[in-house]
């Protein structure tokens, strides 16, 4: 190493000293491309805070070929989707709303639909709540199970291991229920949208599944969590009558919560699978 470099007096080359060839890490320009330096090239994998179709850090366009879009013929409704391995998934909670319930009322065998925040019965106005466009419609269980449009269905618990292994989940955290966040792999923070959650989150919606931080109707009623929480309904039935399988997507927490302990009176959001 040459005298200018042992006294602190580099020969800088982008983010590299030509004399000792010592790196500069924090000098590194990421802003036109979260994955490489634009000053140097050096390279770093899974930086970008992907939204749907874009990074939000950057502006570095997703894989066009793995986009999509569905209108839902029911109401005229159109979702994006996206291609995740060999699923295609709705990029947006599910927000078909023929009735609203007040947070008040729910049953684990009848259909309640709510919209996080709304206090009524009034379709019109609920679906004018800000949260509604946002966020979509929050379904017990019954609703749920019944909800997404033809060629679409509600999907089982398997079909949530496929997603989170894709996503990088060790097999056996994937299998493991009711003990946490089961972190391998960060699959919670590669679903998370990579920008709703709040820039000191580790989201990166590394394949756009996009998930919203949409909060919960509690079994009891009242509404929560929104911008914290994201709680999404499995197809499966849990141990007991009165519970399904569900999936817990928490602020600040990089993997994903599973139980079998849903209670089906409560309000989660849907995500629809599409048929094969």
């Amino acid at each position: 190493m040459s005298l200018k470099c042992q006294i602190g007096i580099h020969n800088w080359d982008g983010c590299v000293c030509t004399l000792c060839h010592t790196k500069r890490d924090k000098l590194h320009d990421w802003s036109a491309d979260c994955e490489e330096c634009s000053t140097c090239g050096k390279s770093r994998r899974e930086f970008h805070r992907w939204d749907y179709d874009k990074c939000s850090v950057c502006g570095k366009e997703r894989d066009r070929n793995l986009l999509g879009s569905f209108t839902d013929p029911r109401d005229g409704h159109e979702y994006k989707t996206i291609r995740i391995g060999k699923q295609v998934w709705m990029a947006e909670n599910l927000a078909w709303l023929p009735d609203v319930s007040s947070q008040q009322t729910g049953s684990d065998t009848e259909i309640h639909r709510y919209v996080y925040g709304f206090e009524g019965t009034d379709i019109e106005a609920a679906k004018a709540n800000p949260n509604f466009a946002k966020f979509g419609v929050l379904y017990n269980w019954p609703a749920a199970i019944e909800s997404c449009p033809e060629g679409w269905h509600l999907p089982d618990d398997e079909e949530w291991i496929i997603l989170e292994e894709f996503e990088g989940m060790k097999h056996l955290d994937a299998e493991r229920k009711n003990v946490g966040d089961r972190s391998s792999g960060s699959a919670g923070s590669k679903l998370k949208s990579g920008s709703a959650w709040g820039a000191d989150d580790d989201s990166l919606n590394t394949h756009g599944f996009t998930a919203l931080p949409g909060g919960y109707r509690g079994f009891d009623g009242g509404f929560f969590d929104l911008g914290d929480y994201a709680s999404f309904w499995s197809a499966t039935l849990g141990n007991e009558p009165e519970y399904a399988w569900a999936r817990y997507l928490d602020h600040h927490c990089r993997g994903v919560f599973r139980t079998n302990y849903g209670y089906k009176r409560g309000g989660f959001s849907v995500r629809c699978v599409k048929n094969f």
